[in-house]
């Protein structure tokens, strides 16, 4: 297989890396900005500069957010959301990172499992459709990807024929 591929992959995986950093670190803040108002005032102990770690870090994300107070109902319910849908984002960016480094390893991209997983990934993006505000989107990038998926059942049919005549 071409050099270029498996740096290309390998390129995309280190993207993915970041990527997942990202989503994860996302996550873990909304996780405290859920979990901010149940914790009492004198547990923050964290701070900069006078002002606690969390304090400040939330309001980074959001300069306008009220901390005394607990978070109004509809906005735990945005942030749960949220929250669930990074999770599937979470996990088809580990399903693609383990495609791209099976393209890096192979001798081909055109192996089954590859497949799978890009069927898999269609499948997590259409439940991460159901938490999303950008829903239709979702389903139409869940669809091309499974229209790739079902171009890389062909190649790898096409593949195996190609493996039997040598």
């Amino acid at each position: 297989m071409s050099t270029k591929i498996q740096t290309a992959s390998k390129r995309i995986v280190t993207l993915l890396t970041v990527l997942k950093i990202l989503c994860f670190i996302a996550m873990v803040i909304e996780v405290i900005g859920l979990l901010w108002p149940l914790l009492p005032a004198a547990d923050n102990f964290l701070s900069i500069g006078g002002a606690p770690i969390l304090e400040y870090s939330l309001k980074i994300l959001s300069p306008s957010a009220d901390l005394s107070s607990p978070l109004p109902e509809n906005l735990t319910i945005q942030l749960l959301m949220v929250l669930i849908q990074q999770a599937f984002i979470l996990r088809a960016l580990f399903m693609a990172g383990f495609i791209f480094k099976t393209i890096q390893l192979s001798h081909s991209p055109f192996v089954p499992v590859i497949s799978r997983k890009m069927k898999h990934i269609s499948i997590v993006l259409i439940f991460a459709a159901m938490f999303s505000a950008g829903f239709l989107m979702t389903i139409i990038i869940a669809g091309i990807c499974f229209c790739f998926a079902v171009i890389f059942d062909y190649g790898c049919e096409l593949q195996r024929k190609d493996d039997e005549t040598l």
